[in-house]
């Protein structure tokens, strides 16, 4: 299993998440004593850490706004790989971020969320801009509830989303709980993954969210996923150690 740290991105610093609750997030503290800047984090991660993957999350662009290209400039010239929200709802924007990366080549999973999209119908369109291998799911959730604005999904509990989303063509999966992003309780995704796995042959299922120390890794592994986000544990040195 891999671990991947999670760089959100606001106002061209890199901050702390916590809870899902964007407008109370703070530019990131870490034990390491560098600059919350998208550089200097994706430096720790890739060039200290040994990490060479990284899920990034551009919080402007998910609440509405442009994409931070110049601090995603800076995260992809130290050579991560990037998975990459920034809030899609359409194929257009699938386009323009394909468009970005023929110049950057740094990208390791174009995001479509289950959060930003507007419309499952749209998602195999989705897919096939991004490239299956390279589209990736993720099954947004608020203490176990589907977190969408898609009104032909509101009513759909988790598994009925993510059988959707295998039929458009995605093979690759986050299941991320925001009220549990940066509280430190352990993960609550587990039994999903569970079912997640049994559901379906995923190509990549990964999870995260208050993920604390090792024993939380080795439940997530057992849990079926292949790999998870980590964000506070890593940068407060916890779990900052090459995977």
């Amino acid at each position: 299993m891999q671990l991947i740290p999670v760089l959100d991105l606001k106002n061209g610093k890199i901050v702390h998440a916590v809870g899902g609750q964007r407008a109370r997030y703070r530019p990131l503290e870490t034990v390491f004593r560098i600059p919350p800047t998208p550089r200097a984090v994706a430096e720790l991660c890739v060039r200290k850490l040994g990490y060479p993957r990284l899920y990034v999350a551009d919080l402007g662009a998910l609440s509405g706004g442009s994409i931070d290209w110049a601090g995603l400039q800076e995260i992809a010239a130290v050579g991560a790989k990037l998975i990459l929200d920034v809030g899609i709802a359409n194929s257009q924007q699938v386009a323009e971020l394909a468009a970005w990366n023929q110049t950057h080549r740094c990208l390791d999973g174009i995001v479509i969320a289950l959060e930003s999209t507007l419309d499952a119908s749209d998602w195999s369109a989705m897919v096939s801009m991004a490239m299956p291998s390279q589209a990736v799911f993720s099954l947004d959730l608020r203490a176990g509830k589907p977190l969408t604005r898609a009104e032909s999904l509101a009513e759909f509990d988790p598994l009925e989303i993510a059988r959707h989303a295998y039929t458009a063509g995605f093979r690759r999966l986050i299941v991320l709980d925001l009220a549990a992003v940066g509280t430190d309780q352990g993960p609550i995704t587990l039994d999903l993954c569970r079912l997640l796995q049994q559901q379906h042959s995923w190509m990549e299922l990964i999870t995260g969210g208050a993920v604390r120390h090792a024993a939380d890794l080795a439940a997530v592994e057992q849990a079926g996923a292949d790999a998870v986000l980590v964000a506070s544990a890593l940068y407060d040195g916890r779990l900052a150690m090459p995977g």
